[in-house]
């Protein structure tokens, strides 16, 4: 299985959590590659105009700044365009915190455990592959850590065009019904900082504190 994690590569903050991610991956044998993310200075608002990609959905955001939102989204759907391969996705600011189970891959799986707001309790009481179930609202508990196959990530580049969204907002199962969750999580968000959440989203994160950059 292939394993990326999105990085900033113009940013120390950004490579240095990168590499933070891929040596907690070693301690289980993963091996991650670096994927150059999406930044503003690349001009979002034209990428997404040039792909034919609708973003009204990024403006007026209570939660998120709209550039750096875009900017996630796109560095999502570059990989999801590039997938030949079952591929473990992870942003910078993710660590792995236990072996990756054999997972059979359908299409779209949650591997990360839930990084904002209220989730799903108690925890299912046995490991194993479930239907997306952390969050109430049906959508992924943020996108530090899923596994995709090359049929998701077609299915996901597909409604991008007219759907496109924060990308955990985006990948739902009103959306996507086939995704699944993985319990229990082997990767977690260990983050100090957000260049894309707003103070009102940064403040609904499990490890916000006095401390917390948003950037």
């Amino acid at each position: 299985m292939k394993a990326l994690v999105i990085t900033m590569l113009n940013n120390k903050l950004s490579v240095a959590s990168a590499k933070r991610c891929i040596d907690s991956a070693k301690k289980f044998n993963i091996d991650i590659d670096i994927q150059k993310a999406i930044v503003p200075s690349d001009n979002p608002y034209k990428i997404m105009e040039d792909e034919g990609i609708n973003s009204k959905n990024f403006k007026n955001n209570i939660y998120s700044k709209t550039e750096p939102s875009m900017c996630c989204f796109l560095s999502h759907r570059l990989i999801w365009q590039n997938v030949k391969e079952d591929t473990l996705v992870l942003e910078h600011d993710s660590i792995v915190v236990s072996p990756m189970p054999k997972i059979n891959i359908n299409k779209i799986v949650n591997v990360g455990k839930p990084s904002y707001g209220s989730f799903l309790q108690p925890h299912p009481k046995t490991e194993g592959l479930y239907k997306l179930f952390s969050k109430v609202g049906g959508y992924l508990p943020g996108t530090h850590g899923y596994v995709v196959s090359p049929e998701g990530a077609k299915s996901l580049v597909e409604k991008s065009y007219d759907f496109a969204e924060p990308a955990d907002i985006y990948m739902n199962n009103k959306r996507f019904p086939e995704i699944e969750e993985y319990f229990p999580w082997f990767v977690e968000a260990d983050d100090s900082f957000s260049f894309v959440q707003k103070r009102q989203g940064c403040l609904a994160k499990h490890n916000y504190n006095d401390n917390f950059k948003i950037i």
